[in-house]
């Protein structure tokens, strides 16, 4: 979910708009707009959308507490915007709102097939029949108010994602385990799209304590509600559209007694536990107790879990990753040929279900892209990838640009159905050409495609850094990267297995202009090729490793 605060300079009337984060093409989803009026002067609001591209409103409702009511809306112009301008009226003195300051005006919304649109929202209150002020979406520095534009993106559902468990009207999917060994920090995490108003559709519990760990809702205006809400340290309203996925992970600690919940990389809420709580047994309950509508989870997964949570922000969109700290207890991808698996032997497990089913995955799951190595020799540039997903994969292309924003194909090649293989192609050096960028595209079975980061050969812009190749090379266990930064930069320096894993950050922040020297040691790493990546702001360079033990 994505917010955007709309208000004025004395704060008369507030305005919150709420829009999902993950929305596939070609789908409806919402988005919220809560009104917050402190004084009761006002007669009526005229509110406009705006999207640049081709996204259409299909319906508005406002809500209160109790009542909603249509509201009629007309295709308008608004200040010589080009795109799409939506407006409606709403009355706030219409007998729905007696006594209400404060509801929610509902837009349903269908995206056509396009990656991303620009998206304005603009308010004009009156009084008294008369325009008195105009607020948009965001507060300029200066006295005025400008509309700002807040970006929507679309994402194509990719066949990798599999299947997914669907909740259907009154079922219920329990998840229960015990484990061997204590559990420091629980991590569970998962996606979900939730399309029910319901009550409690997670419940976490444990049997060393009478009361639930946790229970979330999705109330009526569509936002994420817990129990316990006394208990809560920090909350922060998140709003769940219907038919959008979200990324949900619960962190429980054994080291400070607290449960943490994140949405899409946000903290919503952090409450404390019981310290009687049993580290070694839990239960974890989807619950769907309402008629014609539907939860679906995918992805789920449970880690005792000692990594950095970055670590999980940056693979939640992959259907697999590895932590070298942590270990995953149990990982459910509800497949119907792999429905449950269980990696860690210290754990017991057992699920009970009613009226839930398997069906086609839409949740943003995608391949991971390859990882790029370019170097310049006398004559010509060598490009090579290697694969990190080849799950799902059909074929490469390799593209070629002179300005990095317009790229054109120079080279195919089918996936060789080997998933360590490294692909080479050598494109002519033109005398003359100051700088190149190349990419590689991975087309998948399913038609869809993903692309490795940009690589920029070339003296046409000056460099913020030179990556230097590792010495010695090949190496056995410990060599030394160079970096030399020529002006002072943000970067960040990792190392890579051949299967795209990170191994250990070496530097990760502002760095001074100068030769940097980092040690990496493969002890406890096999032979084989290994990646150093070194990005900044706008470039990355990649570097191949050999360890030979």
């Amino acid at each position: 979910m994505m917010s955007a605060i709309v208000c004025g300079q004395n704060q008369s009337v507030y305005f919150n708009v709420d829009y999902p984060e993950f929305i596939p093409v070609n789908s409806d989803f919402d988005i919220s707009v809560i009104v917050n009026i402190k004084y009761t002067e006002y007669s009526s609001l005229d509110l406009y959308l705006m999207f640049d591209k081709d996204v259409r409103v299909k319906n508005i409702r406002l809500k209160t507490y109790n009542n909603e009511i249509p509201v009629l809306f007309e295709n308008s112009n608004y200040e010589g915007y080009n795109g799409s301008v939506y407006k409606s009226k709403i009355d706030l003195k219409d007998d729905v709102l007696f006594g209400e300051r404060v509801f929610q005006v509902l837009y349903k919304i269908h995206s056509a097939d396009i990656n991303s649109a620009k998206m304005d929202f603009a308010v004009v209150y009156f009084k008294n029949g008369k325009a008195v002020k105009n607020y948009y979406s965001k507060k300029s520095t200066r006295k005025e108010f400008f509309p700002v534009t807040e970006s929507l993106y679309f994402y194509i559902p990719q066949s990798i994602a599999g299947n997914s468990l669907k909740l259907l009207s009154g079922s219920k999917y329990n998840i229960s385990f015990s484990e061997n060994e204590p559990v420091t920090r629980m991590m569970i995490e998962f996606w979900a799209k939730i399309n029910s108003i319901t009550s409690e559709f997670i419940t976490i519990s444990s049997p060393s304590v009478q009361e639930s760990i946790l229970k979330l809702s999705r109330n009526k205006f569509g936002y994420l509600s817990a129990d316990s809400k006394e208990n809560i340290k920090y909350y922060n309203d998140h709003f769940v559209s219907e038919n959008s996925w979200n990324f949900i992970c619960i962190e429980i600690s054994s080291i400070d007694y607290m449960l943490r919940a994140y949405i899409n990389n946000n903290l919503v809420f952090d409450m404390p536990v019981n310290p009687l709580l049993d580290f070694h047994k839990f239960n974890f309950v989807f619950n769907n107790d309402v008629t014609d509508e539907s939860i679906e989870v995918d992805k789920f997964k449970m880690w005792d879990f000692s990594n950095d949570i970055n670590l999980t922000w940056r693979n939640k969109n992959y259907s697999f990753y590895s932590a070298d700290s942590s270990r995953c207890i149990l990982s459910l991808d509800f497949n119907e040929e792999a429905r449950v698996s269980n990696l860690n032997e210290n754990t017991s497990y057992s699920i009970e279900e009613s009226n839930s089913r398997f069906v086609k995955s839409h949740a943003p799951i995608f391949s991971r892209s390859p990882k790029i190595n370019a170097e310049v020799y006398s004559t010509y540039y060598a490009i090579d990838w290697n694969p990190q997903d080849v799950s799902n994969a059909k074929s490469f292309v390799v593209e070629k640009s002179t300005n990095g924003n317009k790229f054109f194909e120079i080279y195919s090649t089918d996936y060789k159905e080997k998933p360590e293989e490294t692909y080479y192609y050598s494109d002519p050096l033109i005398p003359g050409t100051e700088i190149v960028y190349y990419r590689v595209k991975q087309i998948n079975d399913d038609g869809s495609f993903v692309y490795s980061s940009q690589v920029k050969l070339g003296l046409g812009e000056k460099e913020l850094f030179v990556l230097k190749q590792n010495y010695p090379n090949p190496f056995n266990p410990l060599t030394t990267i160079s970096v030399e930064v020529l002006e002072d930069t943000y970067l960040e320096i990792a190392v890579f297995n051949i299967v795209g894993k990170r191994l250990v950050t070496l530097h990760e922040g502002r760095i001074n202009a100068g030769l940097h020297s980092f040690e990496f040691n493969g002890s406890d790493c096999p032979s084989g090729i290994y990646f150093c990546e070194v990005k900044s702001l706008n470039a990355t360079v990649v570097k191949k490793m050999l360890l030979a033990k």
